[in-house]
């Protein structure tokens, strides 16, 4: 098939065959983009993200330093268990409130050093929760924003 746009290139927009004649579906903008950009664009101040990774594995450290580099603040975190992406974020000032399931402070492991000074200075808000009433309350608070239905954790 060809495309009847010629303002786009048939590689840019899905085309699909209606009744014999040919109709674009969808024009689709070149979604890459750099790091840089990305956290530029839709890492603002005051916005609510979530970190992952697993006490020590897997943390998204190149997007954690590039928001302290845009020198990003007053965000809203959810994460399951805190690592070293949590705790850069909390040492760099970016964080406000933060919402847990697990933030570990082993003797030989010490994962969360900031993470722990910043809570007991109290420099930022914490809500703390098991793993299960963490996940709970994220999907009914989305199933209440999309059905408007009331909720609550026990």
């Amino acid at each position: 098939m060809e495309c009847v746009d010629t303002s786009v290139s048939c590689r840019d927009c899905d085309i699909q065959l209606l009744k014999g004649r040919k109709a674009i579906v969808n024009v689709r903008p070149d979604k890459v983009m750099t790091l840089k950009e990305a956290i530029g664009d839709y890492v603002k101040d005051g916005s609510h993200i979530s970190i992952g990774g697993f006490t020590t594995t897997r943390n998204p450290m190149a997007a954690v330093y590039e928001i302290m580099r845009q020198k990003v603040r007053d965000l809203h975190l959810y994460v399951h268990s805190n690592g070293p992406a949590v705790d850069e974020l909390i040492g760099g000032g970016c964080v406000s409130k933060i919402e847990i399931a697990y933030g570990g402070s082993g003797k030989f492991a010490a994962t969360c050093i900031r993470f722990k000074k910043a809570v007991q200075e109290g420099t930022i808000e914490i809500e703390d929760y098991t793993s299960h009433d963490l996940r709970q309350s994220r999907r009914l608070e989305f199933m209440n924003r999309s059905k408007r239905i009331t909720y609550g954790t026990t």
